[in-house]
């Protein structure tokens, strides 16, 4: 509980300091960091709408050498990319407080690695992922600049029943939702120095 907890502040720290961050949309809040229009514009009930594309490229290992992994005993899933189409809808309801929604398109691809007669051919999960409701509540506040705090819930509504070319169900890792409730919450700090881009 503690080092996932670490783990959700550290990925805060990350995406806040680095707007392009890559991230694992399930244990980071997707949004922070990456909203530069959050940016105080002295209205309220201001709507928004947000559209982001990630991507990762995995090193991924020979697959005889992950078959052999898998013999091991090894739970071993041999990724080769990841790609995120992230759609965000939001509103700044009062001067202190914003809510957001958030969904991404997932796309996983990876090589087989266990079976004998399919082995290293490419497969490709897609479909949407898990719904993020977060609020952003401003604590200290001065012109554009801020410090909160943000929470929310994530709920179990992206496609976990995608299967392989074989029809076989790909495992959790490689499904597009991971089917489990979970409650983001974390710290946020903005910083604006007048540059927009």
């Amino acid at each position: 509980m503690l080092r996932k907890f670490i783990l959700h502040l550290l990925t805060l720290f990350i995406l806040i300091h680095g707007t392009n961050a890559l991230a694992c949309e399930s244990c980071s809040i997707q949004h922070v960091g990456r909203l530069n229009q959050t940016v105080d514009s002295g209205q309220k009930d201001v709507w928004n709408f947000n559209f982001m594309f990630e991507q990762q490229n995995w090193d991924e290992k020979p697959a005889d050498e992950a078959h052999e992994l898998h013999e091991e005993g090894h739970h071993f899933h041999d990724k080769t990319h990841e790609e995120f189409y992230h759609f965000s809808l939001g509103i700044n309801a009062t001067d202190t407080f914003s809510l957001t929604a958030e969904i991404p398109y997932v796309v996983r691809g990876s090589i087989e690695v266990k079976d004998h007669d399919r082995l290293g051919e490419k497969e490709q999960s897609e479909g949407w992922g898990d719904l993020y409701l977060l609020g952003t509540y401003k604590l200290i506040k001065k012109e554009a600049n801020y410090l909160g705090i943000v929470g929310g819930i994530k709920f179990p509504s992206g496609q976990t029943n995608e299967e392989n070319s074989e029809g076989i169900r790909f495992e959790p890792e490689l499904q597009p939702g991971t089917g489990s409730w979970d409650y983001p919450v974390g710290i946020v700090y903005q910083y604006f120095n007048g540059v927009s881009l």
